[in-house]
């Protein structure tokens, strides 16, 4: 599922998502977050993880992350309506960030933003990420890269 929407969130947040990085999204959000569902959760840390490394570029103008931030909630109604199979309700969506991007073109222009300049999301990004949906310290995510649940984890009460 991430690696089909991927794409979206690389363009909206001018970043490239590593393999690892999606990886450990998955692992992470359904060991570290406890609302929600996947593959919801883990989207909403590619999206925070990529919204952090944006900020960590440089402040866009207003008038631009305005109409990002449009774009990234239409792709998100869009992608609801796929999910729920109302097709046309996505069209219509699909129309509406077109419309937003051909008013982000000339901006982009304006305030000449490179549009192909990317910069990665890796793991420490993603353990960022979930460290601030989640509230667990970055510490204790990072020693879960050792194999085993993480001590307090959901998983590690199970197992008790």
């Amino acid at each position: 599922m991430l690696e089909r929407i991927k794409g979206a969130y690389e363009q909206f947040h001018n970043v490239a998502y590593t393999e690892d990085a999606l990886t450990h999204a998955v692992r992470y959000a359904s060991v570290f977050i406890n609302s929600g569902a996947l593959p919801g959760k883990a989207v909403d840390v590619i999206d925070e993880a990529g919204a952090s490394v944006q900020v960590q570029q440089g402040k866009l103008p207003d008038e631009v992350a305005e109409i990002r931030k449009r774009i990234r909630f239409i792709v998100q109604q869009m992608e609801a309506s796929i999910a729920n199979h109302e097709f046309e309700k996505a069209r219509f969506y699909s129309d509406e960030e077109k419309i937003e991007r051909a008013k982000l073109a000339p901006l982009t222009k304006k305030y000449q933003l490179d549009e192909n300049a990317t910069f990665k999301v890796g793991r420490e990004d993603i353990e960022s990420a979930v460290s601030k949906i989640s509230g667990v310290p970055v510490e204790t995510i990072r020693q879960s890269r050792s194999g085993g649940p993480p001590p307090g984890s959901r998983e590690d009460t199970a197992q008790s």
